[in-house]
């Protein structure tokens, strides 16, 4: 049998403050740029009637008219520049597009001015005609997009912003090229909460998987996503992204995917604008009353929206069903090759053991000039010859070793499905349903031993009643009212004026015994 603990708070705040500038405590907590001198508010406001601060909450803050034109800033380290459009009203939320560069790889920065430059090139024009403001953040080792300090760097960015601007929160898009596209997928994927709709362009999930987090491409069904690939991209060709986009739509994704004719290069964005620009019309931010949400790190990426995964732990709930894509393996022949010989032939540097070129017999130094009857005059040539072999039938290679010209046979293994994303020993999975009019909230959760509801309005409503079901057993039925400590807590954490947390539910669960 399981056990479940629950705990709630929700307490109500009855004594308003009787002083008269408590809204102005509230925009100076708000605005505060530290925890330190956020605190100085927090007891002012703590006296303040708990209905009275949740409608200021979703009132928000009183912008003032700022100079339009680009602006720098940092947050969490990482530098950004932001464009402000002429057609700003402080009185009138505008939209925000966030561009995430590619080649992140990178020791240094990318200087800022040349960032402003390809943003421009790109996107200002839109900006000017609909009132967008864009962000342009600079990535490196260390703070790349898909790493937990490169993500809470993003988000203070947009906090940061939201301090000083009037910004729509039902419509912060991220769109971002290669590394950039890839690090869009990344918050589709584990960190979604703060943005509406993701824009990976020739970006691609698997470099998430592989040096982020793991990949579950049912976690892409919360939050639209418009995507792209080229046809004839050397490193993300759309053919090998077609199965994950398919698969993003099979697990219920709300996804278009665009194949277009192209390179590595984002020269279509300007053609492809007006579409994108429909999508992101027809997508604004709305509350989820369902949730998929699969975790490897609740650490750093256990939350989406109201549901947050707290703690992992082998043998709670039933296991859910998940899409597990499959890959052939590349034909490898084994070897490493010596990029300075000038030629002809492929001369090699060092043999992997195990593979074809060792059972070959190939060694340190031999010159590959053959294999089978196809010529290999540079390594161009022998990658097409290697294209071209067939996996379990004998070849052979001819080698020139010293004043000799020898002849080795050889065959690649028969290859083995191999998985497309890594899947630890340890991982969880919620699904969450909230029926609103029936005031009940089921959830299905395997291997998660806590997780936490955070109320929040306009979906959950203070005083109404409440029910939640985990794993068929009720763990919580009542009426929660406003806490102010967790509506202050939210109220800075997420800047949000569309979904203000205003209360939380925590879970506990134990395993079956």
């Amino acid at each position: 049998m399981k056990r479940l603990i629950v705990s709630v708070i929700c307490v109500v705040c009855v004594t308003a403050w009787a002083q008269e500038d408590w809204h102005k405590a509230l925009e100076g907590y708000l605005r505060a740029e530290s925890e330190e001198e956020a605190g100085k508010y927090v007891d002012a406001l703590r006296k303040v009637g708990a209905a009275e601060l949740l409608a200021a909450v979703q009132k928000g803050l009183t912008y003032k008219k700022e100079q339009s034109g680009w602006v720098e800033l940092k947050a969490e380290g990482m530098p950004a520049v932001l464009y402000v459009p002429p057609k700003y009203d402080p009185t009138k939320p505008a939209p925000i597009l966030f561009f995430l560069h590619g080649g992140v790889n990178r020791p240094q920065f990318v200087p800022l001015d040349g960032l402003k430059k390809y943003v421009a090139h790109f996107w200002k024009e839109k900006a000017d005609k609909d009132g967008w403001f864009l962000c342009a953040p600079a990535s490196k080792r260390g703070l790349m997009w898909w790493q937990p300090a490169g993500t809470r760097a993003l988000e203070e960015l947009l906090r940061k912003i939201k301090r000083r601007y009037n910004i729509d929160d039902r419509r912060v898009w991220v769109a971002g090229f290669s590394d950039g596209g890839s690090g869009a997928f990344h918050l589709a994927a584990h960190a979604p909460t703060h943005f509406a709709v993701l824009i990976p362009l020739n970006g691609n999930p698997v470099v998430v998987d592989r040096y982020g987090a793991p990949v579950f491409v049912e976690n892409f069904k919360n939050r639209p996503i418009y995507a792209v690939h080229t046809e004839n991209d050397p490193l993300y060709p759309a053919a090998s992204m077609k199965p994950i986009m398919d698969a993003a739509k099979k697990a219920g994704a709300n996804l278009v995917h665009r194949v277009l004719a192209g390179t590595h290069r984002p020269d279509y964005i300007p053609e492809e604008l007006p579409k994108i620009a429909e999508f992101l019309a027809k997508n604004p931010l709305k509350p989820l009353t369902s949730i998929t949400w699969f975790v490897t790190d609740a650490d750093n990426y256990g939350r989406c929206d109201w549901l947050v995964v707290r703690q992992l732990k082998q043998g709670i709930g039933e296991k859910p069903d998940c899409i597990n894509l499959t890959k052939k393996p590349r034909k490898v022949l084994g070897v490493m090759v010596d990029r300075k010989f000038a030629g002809p032939g492929v001369r090699i540097r060092g043999v992997a053991k195990g593979t074809a070129a060792a059972n070959a017999g190939i060694l340190p130094g031999d010159v590959i000039t053959k294999l089978d009857d196809k010529d290999v005059k540079d390594l161009s040539d022998l990658r097409d010859a290697i294209k071209a072999l067939t996996p379990g039938k004998p070849f052979s290679i001819t080698v020139q070793r010293g004043d000799k010209t020898l002849t080795l046979k050889t065959k690649l293994p028969k290859p083995k499905p191999e998985p497309v994303f890594t899947r630890p020993e340890l991982w969880g999975a919620v699904t969450a349903s909230f029926l609103k009019d029936d005031g009940v909230l089921k959830i299905r959760a395997y291997n998660v031993s806590r997780l936490t509801i955070l109320l929040t309005y306009p979906l959950f409503e203070p005083g109404k009643k409440l029910q939640i079901e985990v794993n068929g057993k009720v763990v919580y039925s009542g009426s929660p009212q406003i806490d102010v400590a967790t509506l202050l807590e939210y109220a800075r954490e997420d800047m949000n004026r569309n979904a203000v947390v205003w209360g939380r539910v925590d879970v506990e669960i134990e395993r079956d015994k």
